[in-house]
């Protein structure tokens, strides 16, 4: 048991891009990033200042990607063809993504079960839109028995505090583990609550993986 506990401490970190669990892993300067050592300096594109875990597609920031045309507030996305954000532990650090528009619209993350401890640890994810100028709602679907793509069942619970609509869901273990891999795709949809949209309507939304 000596013998093993010696080798744990002296184990080499993992290269840039490797697989990980958690930042404790990576060399210096990078962080665990969507299950992979990344350089935590690194200027994502619609990140919040300072957070250092934002991981945002180009092709899922871009309004074009996620808009329609026109004035109407329904986005040209369904479920079926949700735009992929990436992947988020939902049961370590505390990974976040995010992105924007200005009209309804579908997106899709992996939230992964990554920790391994006797100890039941559920899966969570928080959905933070804050909205300007307009008016949506923001609505998570998720199967917590089946890993499939869910895109009418919802869960989580919601509150808001001013122009930030939230949702917190949680899924998987409870007191011990349940043995079984409770990661799952969400689809988070963009509900707009009026036909039309004003002028520099605008949302703004933060996923957040382990909340």
């Amino acid at each position: 048991m000596i013998f093993v506990g010696l080798v744990a401490c002296y184990e080499p970190q993992l290269p840039l891009g490797a697989p990980c669990r958690d930042s404790a892993r990576c060399p210096d300067g990078q962080q665990c990033i969507a299950g992979a050592c990344s350089l935590a300096d690194l200027a994502p594109v619609d990140a919040s200042p300072g957070s250092g875990h934002e991981r945002v597609p180009p092709d899922a920031t871009s309004d074009a990607a996620i808009d329609a045309a026109g004035d109407s507030c329904q986005g040209s996305a369904t479920c079926a063809t949700a735009v992929a954000l990436g992947t988020l532990s939902g049961d370590t650090d505390h990974q976040t993504l995010s992105s924007h528009g200005s009209r309804g619209a579908w997106l899709r993350v992996r939230v992964t079960e990554n920790d391994g401890s006797p100890a039941g640890i559920p899966l969570s994810l928080r959905a933070t839109l804050t909205v300007s100028g307009g008016d949506f709602d923001v609505v998570l679907h998720v199967n917590p028995d089946r890993d499939v793509v869910e895109c009418t069942a919802s869960l989580g619970t919601a509150s808001s505090n001013g122009n930030a609509k939230q949702i917190l869901a949680s899924w998987g273990e409870e007191v011990v583990a349940n043995g079984d891999d409770d990661s799952r795709d969400v689809s988070i949809e963009i509900r707009p609550v009026a036909g039309a949209c004003a002028a520099g309507a605008q949302w703004q939304l933060l996923l957040e993986g382990n909340a």
